[in-house]
């Protein structure tokens, strides 16, 4: 039986534990970032990033500071490509019917590219679980999505106009800009491995 999701427990979970995962999760995207030109290896970190560092948040299993670069991760390459294509297309096609139906298949499909990788299902079969397993429960994740994404807004003014009220420090601004960006990461990923969590473990 589908667990129940419930806004609030997303909003709390995200920020209390996605503040104590910051560091781990910060220094996760960062070697993405530094190594994303380089051919093939870049598969596996952002197949790494984008579904395993989320596996590993949402079994609340220590998330190693090299977590993108478990090689692991590239075995998966067709099966992510592939979930990833058929996502993109029906999502594509979602928005073309004026937008609401895309935001729609966009949560029903959110959890597919992270099935194929953690549960290692089939692209179609991880599609069509993700479907069933967030149906009943894709308002109440799209809610949690606004008001998460409203609250690191509120943060980011709040902070970034402190920051800018201090004279003639480039370098202030750009650490406080580096943790914003720090901690909505954090925020946000934490969110969907709850999320994943009350749904398919």
């Amino acid at each position: 039986m589908t667990q129940k999701i419930e806004v609030g427990e997303v909003v709390s979970n995200a920020f209390g534990k996605g503040i104590a995962n910051i560091l781990p999760l910060f220094v996760n995207a960062l070697l993405w970032g530094l190594t994303i030109w380089i051919p093939y290896l870049n598969v596996g970190t952002t197949i790494g990033l984008m579904t395993g560092v989320l596996g590993k948040l949402a079994s609340g299993e220590p998330l190693s500071m090299t977590e993108v670069f478990n090689p692991d991760y590239r075995k998966y390459m067709g099966q992510y490509f592939l979930v990833s294509i058929f996502v993109g297309m029906g999502t594509f096609m979602g928005y073309a019917f004026l937008i609401i139906p895309g935001i729609v298949i966009s949560i029903s499909w959110m959890f597919a590219p992270i099935l194929v990788v953690n549960k290692g299902l089939q692209p179609l079969d991880a599609i069509q679980k993700s479907n069933e397993a967030t149906y009943g429960n894709r308002m109440q994740i799209f809610l949690a999505q606004i008001v998460i994404g409203v609250l690191i807004s509120i943060i980011f003014g709040v902070v970034s106009a402190i920051a800018f009220s201090v004279p003639s420090l480039m370098l202030v601004w750009v650490i406080v800009f580096i943790a914003l960006f720090a901690f909505a990461l954090s925020v946000s990923l934490t969110a969907t491995a709850y999320i994943y969590n009350k749904l398919f473990n």
